[in-house]
């Protein structure tokens, strides 16, 4: 079990004068995602969070319908507005057999559908962009990239 308590740290952060950004990466597993809410609730309460990067590949494949639903529990449940969510996509090959990756062109479909939505969707990202896209001639970030800034 997770015990976070944002109050006793982001206020020392806060004080400091500096610029800087917490950013989340919670995905669907209730054990990670439960305490991850309350931090973001917290965390949005005082001014403190700057993005959540909700990881859509640690369980099934997303669909459209699935980001928006789990966007629209989120930004019910914790304050936070679609400016501050980003759409997380694993497109490396180590976990094809798993599932928890999909193709580019699914990846630029789901955020399509969710900025029809959301016009102001922040964004997506994938994890460790080096070591999963560059071994594939950059397939992620050169598909996604004029998808986000269409």
């Amino acid at each position: 079990a997770y015990e976070i308590r944002p109050r006793d740290w982001s206020s020392d952060v806060c004080s400091s004068d500096l610029s800087f950004l917490i950013t989340m990466a919670p995905y669907g597993d209730a054990t990670v995602e439960t305490p991850m809410r309350a931090v973001a609730r917290d965390l949005q309460s005082t001014g403190d969070l700057a993005y959540v990067g909700f990881q859509f590949y640690n369980d099934n494949a997303p669909t459209t319908s699935s980001v928006l639903s789990k966007m629209q529990s989120w930004m019910t449940d914790t304050g936070i507005r679609a400016d501050q969510f980003v759409l997380g996509f694993w497109a490396g090959p180590w976990d094809w057999p798993a599932g928890y990756v999909m193709t580019e062109s699914t990846m630029a479909s789901i955020y399509n559908g969710v900025r029809a939505v959301y016009p102001t969707l922040r964004g997506t990202y994938t994890w460790g962009i080096r070591g999963t896209d560059q071994v594939r001639n950059w397939a992620y970030a050169t598909t996604m990239w004029p998808v986000v800034h269409a």
